[in-house]
């Protein structure tokens, strides 16, 4: 994980909400959003309807779910098919990782695609209507503010886990849905920008060149502070 020089951030650090502007709020995940552990697995059995995997990988390595990736295809009950179908704007976090600092990875569900199923070791994170918009809540779960709770509340000796209770006591500063939607716009553009001047570092240098590593390094840390600070107000976007 790479360090910064942020504060522990903590629900119970009243100092916290002193800092966020003053129309936000700061609650428990459980509050804003609707919280799911799947336990849909890698089978394929008899009598069940044949569906779209979203796996551990998938999530892992994808900032964005789209119909571009090639998905494990499995099977499902009627139920764990009304329970744990993906829609748009869904967000998708790992629940287990071999460091504590490597947990909780958010992906964001761009598309609805049918028949996607969110597999094990995953869980669900649905924003609540009029309460929390999903592509704000994604671009939290990538903030420091986020993963330093994660890393406290993961658990384990070789390999660490999130319960699902640990996930929906998340502290999560919350500012007006609309600002929520201009926060994501705000930081959509960033990304958008930052994603571009790495591919022109990437073009114009060598492979294993250490000015391309320093630099793509800088641009990891960059991407992480804006983030966080549009998540806890630090950043004016309205």
């Amino acid at each position: 994980m790479t360090s910064h020089n942020y504060e522990q951030y903590s629900l119970s650090n009243t100092k916290w909400e002193e800092k966020i502007p003053s129309h936000w709020q700061v609650k428990r995940l459980r509050f804003v959003a609707e919280v799911l552990s799947s336990n849909v697995d890698k089978k394929t059995i008899i009598d069940e309807t044949p569906v779209k995997l979203c796996n551990y990988t998938d999530v892992y390595y994808h900032d964005h779910i789209t119909s571009e990736i090639d998905f494990m295809q499995a099977t499902a009950t009627d139920n764990e098919i009304d329970k744990f179908r993906l829609q748009s704007n869904d967000v998708v976090i790992t629940k287990d990782s071999e460091t504590p600092d490597d947990i909780g990875v958010p992906t964001l569900i761009v598309e609805d695609i049918e028949k996607l199923i969110c597999g094990y070791h995953l869980a669900i994170i649905k924003a609540i209507p009029n309460v929390s918009y999903g592509p704000y809540l994604f671009y939290f779960f990538k903030s420091v503010f986020c993963s330093s709770q994660l890393e406290v509340a993961a658990k384990g000796v070789t390999r660490f886990g999130l319960s699902l209770e640990a996930i929906k006591s998340l502290s999560i500063t919350l500012p007006p849905v609309e600002e929520q939607k201009l926060i994501v716009q705000y930081l959509n553009s960033k990304m958008s920008q930052i994603d571009k001047l790495g591919l022109l570092i990437g073009a114009g240098s060598k492979e294993k060149d250490i000015s391309h590593h320093s630099l793509s390094g800088l641009l990891i840390e960059y991407r992480s502070a804006l983030i966080t600070n549009a998540v806890i107000g630090k950043i004016k976007v309205v």
